[in-house]
């Protein structure tokens, strides 16, 4: 439960930055159907998002009985879980990810009949990819 709360909260920001994008008319054919499809999936998630929370809270006021017979809290298991998550979420993974991503951007923008261009404008919005999520 806990790595998919980790994977909804990171997505809200990618749907919030999509709505902005893809509801500008410069960016996007139907703006308005682009703003109101992303919004309609964020409620969406919003709903699971809420149930995550409240059975992780849940489960952390408890105390759990461990297979050798002894307990432990809760919260120390909700700890350690989000702990997990997030490591695997970030750091390395992480990197991992992004190079993969900004190598299918560049293959997408070689394909492109004025690739050349485009990708050096894409390049010269960071020099290093962390400074693009800034």
């Amino acid at each position: 439960m806990v790595q998919i709360l980790v994977i909804e909260l990171l997505a809200y920001h990618t749907f919030a930055w999509a709505s902005d994008v893809l509801g500008d008319p410069s960016c996007s054919h139907d703006a308005a159907f682009a703003r109101t499809t992303i919004d309609h999936i964020r409620a969406d998630e919003d709903l699971h998002v809420g149930y995550l929370q409240c059975a992780l809270a849940e489960l952390a006021t408890m105390t759990v009985r461990s297979p050798g017979g002894g307990t432990v809290r809760g919260s120390e298991l909700v700890v350690a879980a989000s702990r997990s998550a997030l490591d695997n979420q970030t750091g390395a993974r992480f990197d991992r990810v992004l190079v993969y991503r900004l190598a299918q951007v560049r293959a997408e923008l070689d394909a492109h009949p004025d690739g050349r261009r485009l990708t050096a404008e894409f390049d010269a919005l960071a020099n290093h990819p962390a400074e693009a999520l800034a």
